[in-house]
């Protein structure tokens, strides 16, 4: 359904342009646009039903900051994909109220950090292009991962024995194990 969506408003964008890759990328981006929309409402929305939507946008905040500049697991479709982070969101949300104490979140937090930093990049197959930057790519993943680390931190020693620290905490979390995640999937699928 996204794909019609988008071919149908890059056609019309590039009504005047017969090329077909400028035809590809525009739809590309269009579909990939309007799934973060659809997905990140969803995943609000999933937040609010469970009056938990300021954890669940602190979630999503370091998930998607370290998505975006380090990648990590992908699905083979959308709804596998949101599937995939529906899940992830609600088990962070059914363990948000277990008080952990700072020792758990900083330990949490230094785990979370290595795992981003051993793998600080993990390209989908889709952009291989992209391995000629690679080292600028990780120097800018691992600052923005130490980054992201240093306020879940700031969360963490602000508002001990809150939802915030450990959505903070979980969100570093969440971010690790997808970039971790996506290594092996992408070693497993580099061997076979």
């Amino acid at each position: 359904m996204l794909t019609t969506i988008s071919e149908k408003c890059a056609a019309f964008i590039l009504q005047d342009d017969n090329r077909e890759d400028a035809f590809a990328v525009c739809a590309y981006g269009i579909e990939l646009a309007l799934y973060t929309i659809f997905s990140t409402c969803g995943l609000l929305l999933i937040g609010w039903v469970f009056n938990r939507l300021v954890d669940a946008i602190i979630i999503i905040f370091f998930y998607y900051s370290n998505q975006t500049v380090g990648g990590g697991f992908h699905a083979s479709s959308h709804l596998r994909c949101f599937s995939m982070m529906s899940v992830g969101l609600l088990v962070c949300i059914s363990i948000l109220s277990v008080p952990f104490r700072v020792a758990i979140h900083i330990t949490s937090l230094l785990l979370s950090l290595i795992a981003l930093w051993i793998y600080p990049v993990e390209l989908h197959p889709n952009k291989k292009y992209l391995v000629k930057n690679l080292p600028k790519l990780k120097r800018k993943s691992k600052l923005i991962s130490l980054l992201l680390c240093l306020l879940a931190l700031f969360l963490v020693l602000q508002y001990n024995q809150n939802s915030v620290a450990n959505a903070a905490s979980l969100g570093m979390l969440v971010s690790a194990i997808s970039r971790v995640c996506g290594h092996l999937s992408y070693c497993k699928r580099e061997s076979a």
